[in-house]
């Protein structure tokens, strides 16, 4: 019997599978099994996998005709059947640091689910890093909302207890339409009352999205992507190197949004609010279990990230905000006001378009705040003012990249309304 069960959805990834399974026979921790579970997987995919299950026992397949939304009920009786202790999650074109179970099961000494951070890569090389105390008040208070928000979710960076898993009062299955399957299996732990919830800033493995900007990407595209991730990713401080370069992912700014910081009277505090404790970059992070504070190693640039986030949650009430926001943004942070409004806008219009307002009220940074509230008409179906708002755009700034995007935006919108 193995200690830790390892599963492992797939669909039309293929060639990616011989760069995600390697990365996980080099683990540290060989007590493990496989088994991937074949979503209505083309014949590629299945040829692929015979290949690996040939030269490595741990490691089986299923075949499924396709299933609903991800085939999630397809990994409910692999999970009854098996008899680890640990269960863990593989992406099909995620890699591993050798360390990663060790790691995961390691947080689960001591509870029933672990999340660990997520460092992701995008096309350009740019590293993102998300993570968020789970078991902090405000995260436990969003997801039993009636209409829950989670602060972080992903396949790779949670792992439970197979006792946990059979306590739920339902396993893996499809979840509402527009709920990641991740996100709606995590809020069946954080929703169960008692159990233990182990959260850490820790990465152990790297992530490579392919919804978005690989969308279009064949497996084998994808894989030359993976494989120089997978020559370095075991080598002594590549992850560290990554994390500190990295921007801060939408999860933090989330968490301070609904974490009631605004009205902290520093930045540490508004921290602690949330469950986290920002470090020096070279500490290691220690997990928080139950909502204990978790430590976070922030850089100088990911902590006046933080800060920006902060500020502009206080715009309307501290009168200094504004001021330090222009030198955060004068600093080389400017780009970042625009996604930080669209992750406080995703729940919370009134409160980004609030901050805008003050931004201009203040003249700072006018074309950020213009282009966001353009981006809102359009998201929003306002397509009459978003016209006038486009021609009023080019006229004061006529030399801007971002409205091509957004006339493309726009332009798109329409079509839609037939």
């Amino acid at each position: 019997m193995a200690r830790s069960l390892i599963i492992c959805p797939t669909h039309t990834h293929a060639d990616t599978l011989f760069a995600s399974v390697a990365s996980v026979q080099a683990q540290h921790d060989t007590d493990w099994e496989m088994v991937v579970i074949c979503d209505g997987a083309p014949a590629r995919t299945q040829d692929v996998l015979r290949a690996i299950c040939a030269s490595d026992p741990r490691i089986s397949f299923e075949v499924h005709p396709k299933g609903a939304r991800l085939g999630e009920a397809y990994r409910d009786p692999v999970i009854r059947r098996s008899d680890a202790a640990f269960i863990c999650h593989l992406g099909d074109d995620d890699l591993w640091h050798q360390d990663h179970l060790a790691t995961m099961t390691g947080m689960l000494d001591r509870a029933d689910m672990a999340m660990q951070a997520t460092l992701d890569q995008g096309p350009g090389g740019t590293w993102s890093w998300s993570f968020a105390n789970l078991g902090a008040e405000p995260s436990l208070t969003l997801a039993k909302r009636p209409d829950p928000i989670m602060l972080t979710a992903g396949l790779n960076s949670f792992a439970v207890r197979r006792e946990a898993y059979l306590s739920l009062a339902r396993g893996w299955a499809s979840g509402p339409s527009g709920m990641p399957s991740d996100v709606h299996m995590i809020l069946e732990y954080l929703t169960t009352p008692g159990l233990r919830i182990a959260s850490s800033a820790q990465a152990t493995f790297a992530k490579i999205p392919s919804r978005v900007a690989r969308k279009d990407y064949t497996p084998a595209r994808r894989l030359v992507d993976l494989m120089p991730i997978l020559a370095r990713i075991n080598t002594p401080g590549f992850l560290h190197r990554a994390r500190t370069e990295a921007v801060l992912g939408k999860p933090m700014m989330r968490a301070l949004a609904f974490g009631g910081t605004a009205s902290a009277p520093d930045l540490d505090r508004a921290f602690m609010r949330i469950g986290v404790r920002a470090v020096a970059p070279n500490e290691d992070p220690i997990t928080g279990i139950n909502g204990a504070l978790m430590t976070v190693p922030l850089t100088t640039s990911q902590r006046d990230q933080c800060e920006m986030a902060w500020l502009l949650l206080r715009l309307d009430t501290d009168p200094e905000a504004a001021k330090r926001l222009k030198l955060l943004a004068e600093n080389g942070l400017a780009w970042l006001l625009t996604p930080y409004l669209e992750a406080f806008g995703e729940y919370d219009m009134a409160l980004s378009l609030q901050a805008t307002d003050v931004l201009e009220q203040n003249s700072e940074q006018i074309e950020i705040a213009q282009a966001y509230r353009l981006r809102v008409l359009i998201l929003t179906g306002q397509l009459a003012q978003a016209k006038s708002a486009i021609k009023a755009a080019h006229s004061k700034f006529p030399d801007a990249g971002w409205l091509d995007q957004m006339k493309r935006w726009y332009a798109h919108a329409v079509s839609k309304t037939g």
